[in-house]
């Protein structure tokens, strides 16, 4: 057969090869501009609508009330391992030495009524009436001994505490001078050295002093009242010296009834 001869029979074959290309590319082509749109659409409608959430969220956000805040700084301590480990102490320094005995012998006000005028003063809870009756002496220009303070009925002594008489910061103390010789005479009472006393009591020796202090106390009380009272007596801080009973550190968190004391036990002062 001649190349003329296979002219037709070529030529339509490869018309409609390149008519099925040409349809095909066409197809592929609209099914991408199809995708193309949907992938531009769908991103349009999500932001679309994140906007709209956005939105709302932040009204509502607006509407609310804030009930409470969190500090996250103070709430969170990254710099500890542990967060159990005790604080550290500083060095030389025994737990004993660190606790904090404020908050067992508070400073109160005292309201006075001196001769018509209130007088505010200051004293701690285990500390003896007698600092009063010294700053009332210097503050009116009267002697101390003929200086009288008086709680409702009941006249205050030098030696008492407001711990002693139930003194709280409602109470008003009436002060007024009254002449030596005048001043109202205490009941006497008989006291016998060979009956135990009623109240419990500790005796604190030391090299300081030649007769034991009597500490009065309950036996249910920690021995950190022990401590305050001795601090009070020797006018000192409580971390200046320790306490020991029978050769035992004697420790602020302990009590009488603990050691199975009875009372009038020895105790020993030492100064640091």
């Amino acid at each position: 057969m001649g190349l003329n001869n296979l002219l037709p029979l070529l030529l339509p074959r490869n018309h409609h090869h390149q008519g099925n290309e040409l349809a095909a590319g066409k197809k592929k082509s609209t099914a991408a501009t199809a995708r193309q749109t949907q992938a531009n659409t769908i991103p349009n409608m999500f932001q679309a609508a994140s906007r709209g959430n956005r939105h709302q969220v932040a009204e509502i956000a607006a509407r609310a009330r804030v009930v409470d805040t969190i500090d996250m700084v103070t709430a969170v301590n990254l710099d500890s391992d542990d967060e159990n480990s005790p604080p550290p102490q500083l060095e030389g320094t025994s737990a004993t030495e660190t606790k904090n005995y404020d908050f067992d012998n508070p400073e109160i006000d005292i309201n006075l009524s001196w001769q018509g005028e209130i007088q505010m003063y200051k004293l701690r809870q285990y500390q003896k009436f007698a600092q009063l009756f010294n700053e009332i002496s210097e503050r009116n220009n009267v002697p101390v001994d003929d200086i009288v303070i008086n709680m409702d009925a009941n006249l205050i002594k030098p030696q008492q505490t407001p711990k002693d008489v139930g003194l709280k910061v409602f109470h008003i103390l009436n002060g007024y001078p009254f002449a030596s010789g005048n001043k109202p005479a205490e009941p006497t009472k008989h006291v016998d050295l060979y009956t135990k006393p009623k109240k419990f009591q500790l005796k604190v020796q030391g090299d300081r002093w030649k007769r034991p202090l009597i500490i009065l106390m309950n036996k249910t009380d920690a021995f950190k009242v022990l401590y305050i009272k001795c601090a009070e007596e020797m006018e000192c801080s409580v971390d200046d010296f320790k306490l020991f009973f029978d050769g035992e550190l004697l420790e602020p968190d302990d009590t009488p009834r603990n050691q199975e004391m009875e009372g009038n036990e020895m105790i020993d002062f030492r100064k640091k």
